[in-house]
């Protein structure tokens, strides 16, 4: 049984590296989003989350471009509602979004993204400046770059 251990500890050890130089191509970066979540102004309620809406059908277009944007629909905890996540596609540029969701709402958001060195391979990712028009938004510290927006 002490040798299979012995065996077993060498191969670990002979297998790990702390030199990765500069090979990031087996680095797993994890994604920093800027989220919101759309809560009802009248009762606080999640609209998402509590299905009185459908999250898929949101549109999401870059203002500049006129492009579609990429989202997710991440749902929080058990019940507790939804968030939109989605990545600036500029490094230290203003952006500026339009998000509508069919007749319910229509907003504009403008952010700048900024991606200052983390580790060796990943970078941090930080928005700063963020505005909101045509609904009202706060940041909230429930998750790291999430806006709760009220309508």
């Amino acid at each position: 049984m002490k040798y299979c251990a012995f065996v077993f500890v060498f191969l670990c050890l002979s297998c790990s590296s702390d030199d990765l130089g500069d090979d990031c191509s087996t680095v797993l970066c994890a994604s920093q989003n800027l989220m919101l979540q759309f809560v009802s102004a009248d009762t606080g309620e999640d609209v998402f989350g509590s299905g009185a809406l459908d999250a898929t059908t949101l549109v999401i277009r870059d203002v500049d471009s006129g492009n579609s944007v990429f989202y997710e629909v991440i749902p929080i905890g058990v019940n507790e509602g939804i968030v939109i996540a989605f990545t600036g596609a500029n490094d230290a540029v203003v952006t500026n979004y339009n998000i509508t969701y069919e007749a319910a709402f229509e907003l504009d958001i403008t952010f700048e993204m900024t991606i200052a060195s983390g580790s060796a391979c990943c970078g941090q990712i930080s928005y700063e400046n963020v505005e909101f028009s045509g609904l009202e938004g706060e940041a909230s510290d429930q998750f790291l770059d999430t806006y709760v927006v009220k309508f």
